[in-house]
């Protein structure tokens, strides 16, 4: 079975069918059986459907802001000649922690998270034979490491729980804004200019990628989160996946910019990089010691195999990058392709 899995944060607007359709073609999706698809920030006025597959599900977590509502969203499809049972399918949305400040968070931006639990059979001869496959899809918190971790674990614990029968998942997915940036030191840290890090970007990703937020954090335990390169596993990396220069809320679209923005564009024309006044010192984010940069977007597995005999290997993943359809937000989508046997 070949699961394609892809998040993209869209900043209170939804993607085009076609910019759907670019993002499916580039990671070959039609050769999938299985895709999940994340969408965080998203505008409540959009569906997608996928010629040749089914919806299994489509899971919201609504949110509200001063200015549009949003949600964010899992949706799960199946190709329809796909040979397996499908036993059942559980869909949750985490529950909102009753404290108000965190209430509050949760549900603002969209933020928040999603779980789908699906049983497949793959050998309908055997059908007491099945895999779990657990999908989360989440949108953690941007400036609290503390809450982060939590947020997983409650993700987790939900994944977990809606399980039941006694069995727990064989195999999960987590995908999403995770919110990890750059930190400070290596080759971006004190002193680093604008220009040193365009260069930097252009020549020497793989020790921006060393100070990379999540690799470092230690908060997903027995999980491995692919490097974000271009193709197969260890082939380059693919440009970090936010800040990125075109913003809906600057009232700048996919539709208006599509001709500003070909293939090959460089670095500064596509980022958005603050820096201190009079010096062009790159400008450290909100959190104390990291920048607002980096691969946020992120998509991973664990393989437990609880009972089963269950194979998982990365096939590859990709960015839109600087391709035109993929300009909606100050993210970048990205998917990654899994083979299970």
């Amino acid at each position: 079975m070949r699961i394609w899995l892809g998040t993209w944060n869209c900043e209170m607007q939804y993607p085009s069918r076609q910019q759907f359709i670019t993002w499916l073609n580039h990671g070959s999706a039609g050769n999938a059986d299985i895709i999940a698809i994340g969408l965080q920030e998203s505008d409540r006025n959009g569906t997608i459907t996928i010629n040749g597959f089914t919806k299994l599900t489509e899971i919201t977590v609504k949110g509200r802001t001063k200015a549009k509502s949003n949600r964010q969203v899992l949706m799960v499809f199946y190709r329809n000649n796909l040979g397996v049972q499908q036993h059942n399918i559980d869909q949750r949305r985490v529950n909102l922690p009753t404290w108000k400040k965190k209430l509050k968070f949760w549900a603002e931006y969209g933020k928040g998270g999603a779980v789908a639990i699906v049983d497949f059979t793959p050998n309908l001869l055997v059908p007491a034979t099945f895999w779990r496959i657990a999908i989360c899809s989440a949108h953690l918190d941007s400036k609290d490491a503390l809450s982060r971790q939590n947020q997983i674990l409650e993700i987790l614990n939900c994944a977990t729980n809606s399980c039941g029968g006694g069995r727990t998942w064989d195999l999960g997915f987590f995908m999403g804004d995770l919110n990890y940036r750059l930190t400070q030191g290596g080759v971006i840290g004190v002193g680093t200019t604008k220009a040193q890090l365009v260069t930097r970007f252009q020549t020497n990703l793989a020790g921006l990628f060393a100070q990379d937020g999540l690799n470092n954090s230690g908060d997903f335990a027995n999980w491995t989160f692919p490097d974000p390169c271009n193709g197969a596993p260890g082939q380059p990396l693919y440009l970090p996946t936010y800040k990125r220069l075109y913003k809906g809320a600057e009232g700048i679209t996919a539709a208006g910019q599509a001709g500003n923005l070909p293939n090959g564009t460089s670095v500064e024309d596509c980022f958005h990089i603050p820096v201190e006044k009079h010096t062009n010192v790159v400008k450290l984010g909100e959190r104390a010691g990291q920048y607002d940069l980096g691969w946020l977007d992120r998509i991973g597995y664990r393989n437990r195999s609880m009972g089963v005999n269950l194979n998982v290997a990365h096939v590859r993943s990709g960015s839109l990058g600087t391709h035109a359809d993929g300009v909606l937000s100050d993210h970048t989508p990205v998917y990654s392709v899994f083979d299970v046997t």
